[in-house]
């Protein structure tokens, strides 16, 4: 049976910001005018990542792509485009305007006959939304502007780990996470936060 061909939208998908979102939702749309599957190829960035890969396919699958792929490896451009085109079928390619060598990528891609597509970033309060000044707002510990430059709060998945249970014993019990060792965490502090616990959510407490 043939292989159904793919939009792919391409980037490091650091906090996954509206920017991002705006990108992810040109590739749904082009991929369902196509009659295409869409694929987002997250390149991971080395040492510490306020997003990790894991985190990254949540708010994938949260904006209704149909599949996640974390690209380790393979950084060149010639290798990346010819795993694009025979491992993942692809026929669209979506970029961000600020993509790394992106000129290369688009005249490349185009040559092996696939439909490129840039799409400019977004702007608030005059300034273009980019991983840099989220990571800004992150540093300053300015969770509000996090929120308003991602379109969602800074998110954190981990695996539920067993304390003291002290806190039940007073009335309080609390849930303790482990947080990959490469992921930023804020400043320590008591931080108002949502809770995804076995699929319900709470509203919640979090000591960090």
């Amino acid at each position: 049976m043939k292989r159904k061909g793919a939009c792919v939208a391409f980037a490091s998908f650091e906090f996954v910001h509206r920017g991002h979102c705006k990108i992810i939702e040109r590739m749904i749309e082009l991929a369902k005018e196509q009659g295409l599957e869409h694929v987002v190829l997250s390149c991971p960035c080395e040492g510490e990542v306020y997003t990790t890969e894991k985190e990254k396919e949540y708010l994938m699958k949260e904006l209704g792509v149909q599949k996640f792929i974390s690209y380790e490896g393979r950084k060149k451009v010639d290798e990346l485009l010819l795993y694009l085109k025979e491992e993942l079928g692809a026929q669209v390619l979506v970029l961000e305007e600020e993509q790394e060598g992106l000129l290369e990528l688009k005249q490349k891609a185009e040559k092996l006959g696939m439909q490129v597509e840039v799409i400019s970033g977004i702007c608030y309060q005059d300034r273009r939304i980019s991983s840099e000044w989220v990571k800004e707002a992150f540093e300053a510990n300015d969770f509000e502007l996090v929120t308003e430059l991602c379109g969602h709060p800074f998110i954190t998945i981990g695996d539920e780990v067993h304390g003291k249970k002290l806190g039940r014993t007073v009335g309080m019990p609390t849930t303790n996470l482990h947080i990959y060792k490469t992921k930023k965490r804020p400043n320590s502090g008591v931080y108002a936060t949502k809770l995804v616990l076995d699929g319900q959510k709470h509203l919640a407490a979090t000591n960090i």
